[in-house]
């Protein structure tokens, strides 16, 4: 399969991750509504520190307050506290970065922690996806308002591919 071909099926992928995340969500039940989503993907690498990056992955940013969807880049990096993926059937406690670039604004580091978990599928128990979520904080963005927002991502690893999503929660009315 060519480069090409491959990252095309990964951004797809995280493109239905973000429609996916694009309905109102609530927050713990405190009025917050689903501001932004991120959604990409692309092919990872293993650093020599064990962490897992993607560099320039393609993303799409929706903004639900002005009712628009934008092309973006998505760089993340997802390293565990020891340095070392799970074994499978088990987790391990995770930090993972994104960082969103594009135009119009959406420039955003998100930074936070999670669990990374790493699960044998029922029927067919030699595949294991490696799965990381977690709450973020947005530590900088181009956007003020942006700025110390809270919400959930998650990292899906499989395969050589990584999808990656957010889903921002700002309370009704800021």
């Amino acid at each position: 399969m060519t480069k090409h071909r491959t990252t095309t099926r990964a951004v797809a992928l995280g493109g239905l991750l973000t429609l996916a995340l694009a309905a109102p969500a609530a927050a713990g039940g405190n009025g917050a509504t689903d501001v932004f989503t991120v959604g990409g993907g692309g092919i990872y690498t293993v650093a020599d520190d064990g962490s897992v990056v993607l560099d320039q992955g393609q993303a799409l940013v929706t903004d639900r307050r002005v009712r628009e969807m934008l092309d973006a880049t998505l760089s993340v990096v997802l390293a565990t506290d020891d340095g070392t993926f799970p074994e499978p059937d088990a987790c391990e406690p995770a930090s993972a970065t994104f960082v969103v670039e594009g135009q119009r604004d959406v420039a955003m580091t998100l930074e936070g922690t999670g669990t990374y978990c790493a699960r044998r599928h029922p029927v067919f128990p030699t595949f294991v996806e490696r799965r990381f979520e977690g709450r973020y904080v947005v530590t900088d963005a181009k956007r003020p308002m942006l700025r110390g927002d809270e919400g959930t991502f998650s990292v899906t690893l499989s395969g050589g591919f990584m999808a990656a999503s957010t889903s921002s929660f700002i309370p009704e009315g800021s």
